[in-house]
């Protein structure tokens, strides 16, 4: 399992701003695989749950058939296979032993064969890119966590750099030239979303990348307008502002079941907090020990605890574990923080 992002959107990078106010010109993801969906069939991902399908009903045949389809490539990404547990992986399914046992070989051929340079570099970077997030979304302290956060924008950095100049000379990596761990760096390189969504499109539809990837890539560059463009939809659209500034002691605010009345009345609201206060280092103090106070609570970040307060306000809930906090400059030092019900 790879960490694509951190929960709380903002923190990611502080490079763009990412939030619920889409972008309508954008095709949505959905539509786009409905479009894509020949691609889609192609993909390791499809392969692998067709062959764990077929694997309930013990229908050796298919299971060895879609199987067979997978790239090895995919397989080592996405189950992490290395020499120590090939077998346990073939062993669960339902194969004859002289299928086990070829299967095995090609397998072997793969993980034990040499890999290309681009390969070894995508993977190294993939790895420290999983290892900071690791180490962040489980930091206890604000040194820690903020040594970590900029350590991960100093490597993002890298590794972006690094991606976008290879897939410029040479278009999207093969699966043996590093393709899935390249997804990783793209997905965490904000900036060239609208660059890589094309060139991921054709890599899916020739089998070269997991379909998850062009989701995020879509998700993101859907849901990215500036923070001028943030602003003008509050001031023109029709919401409700409320005070929970009780977040900045990191509690619940008193006025729950209030919020959760209002938005019981406006099913189809998106929601926006608004961090306000005159200097950005106050809301950036505030957003570093509201991460490691999290990590260190069962209950998670406060955020977390405040939306999934909300989640259960309407039939339709909002996604668990998911959130977003814009800083806005003031000229007043108290900081307040406003949730916006915009309907």
């Amino acid at each position: 399992m790879y960490i694509y992002h951190t929960t709380i959107i903002t923190a990611l990078f502080l490079l763009t701003t990412v939030n619920v106010f889409a972008n309508e010109n954008l095709e949505d993801s959905t539509t786009r695989f409905k479009r894509l969906d020949s691609g889609m069939k192609l993909s390791g991902m499809y392969q692998l749950h067709k062959a764990d399908s077929f694997n309930l009903f013990k229908d050796t045949i298919n299971v060895e058939l879609f199987l067979n389809k997978i790239d090895p490539y995919y397989l080592i990404y996405s189950q992490d296979l290395d020499p120590t547990n090939l077998d346990s992986f073939i062993n669960k399914y339902y194969l004859s032993q002289t299928s086990k046992d070829k299967y095995r070989d090609k397998m072997k051929k793969v993980i034990n064969g040499s890999k290309s340079t681009y390969y070894r570099k995508f993977k190294l970077f993939c790895d420290e890119d999983q290892e900071i997030r690791t180490k962040y979304n489980s930091c206890i302290d604000s040194f820690s966590c903020m040594y970590l956060l900029v350590k991960m924008r100093r490597s993002d950095s890298e590794h972006a750099a690094y991606l976008y100049s290879y897939v410029r000379n040479k278009g999207w990596p093969s699966p043996s030239n590093g393709s899935y761990f390249a997804g990783v760096i793209a997905i965490h390189d904000h900036i060239h979303h609208g660059f890589y969504i094309p060139i991921v499109e054709n890599a899916l539809n020739k089998g070269l990348v997991d379909p998850v990837l062009l989701q995020y890539l879509i998700y993101y560059q859907k849901n990215n307008v500036g923070f001028g463009s943030y602003l003008a939809m509050l001031d023109t659209t029709r919401n409700i502002k409320i005070d929970v500034s009780s977040l900045l002691e990191y509690k619940l605010p008193d006025n729950l079941p209030e919020i959760r009345q209002i938005l019981s009345k406006h099913c189809k609201a998106k929601t926006y907090l608004l961090f306000q206060c005159l200097e950005n280092n106050r809301y950036i103090y505030w957003d570093q020990k509201a991460h490691y106070l999290g990590n260190a609570n069962v209950n998670g970040h406060i955020l977390a605890q405040f939306f999934n307060e909300l989640r259960y306000s309407c039939r339709t809930n909002y996604p668990k574990d998911l959130w977003e906090i814009h800083w806005e400059s003031v000229p007043y030092n108290i900081p307040k923080i406003y949730l916006y019900i915009v309907y």
